[in-house]
């Protein structure tokens, strides 16, 4: 059954997927998301942390001995949150940076240069000024 699978597979799926993957644009945003996993699971990580005191509150006194840490977490709140937004809170400009890089590596072009003009074509489409301050939340995943 599988052998039936894979021969389906190499024969009509293969052909397609490479092409898709010779494909230069296609290929540098695969490349930049394989590249940016580290920051995704470093922020994935962090995010966790907020939830861990609820968890101790709900234990009873199995988990009474923990509630130093939780006291910890939710004093440090704002330094502990700080990991997720510099990782995920921005990933938007750290998807354009790497494009830009494997584009300009792909196409052989000055790569300072094209990471700077992306990033910099990033803001002027996606900033927005509430009350006259930046509002980076366009920068996460959702920009």
């Amino acid at each position: 059954m599988f052998k039936k699978f894979e021969a389906f597979m190499n024969k009509w799926l293969m052909p397609i997927a490479h092409k898709v993957d010779k494909q230069p644009h296609l290929s540098a945003i695969k490349s930049s998301m394989v590249a940016l996993t580290p920051f995704t699971i470093l922020g994935s990580i962090f995010s966790i942390l907020p939830a861990l005191p609820n968890m101790i509150e709900k234990g009873g006194n199995a988990l009474s001995w923990l509630s130093p840490v939780s006291n910890f977490i939710t004093s440090n709140e704002e330094l502990l949150s700080l990991p997720v937004t510099l990782s995920i809170g921005m990933l938007s400009i750290y998807v354009v940076m790497c494009i830009a890089y494997n584009l300009g590596n792909h196409y052989k072009l000055y790569i300072p240069g094209c990471i700077a003009l992306a990033t910099f074509s990033f803001f002027v489409i996606s900033a927005e000024f509430v009350e006259g301050n930046l509002a980076y939340g366009n920068f996460g995943a959702k920009g």
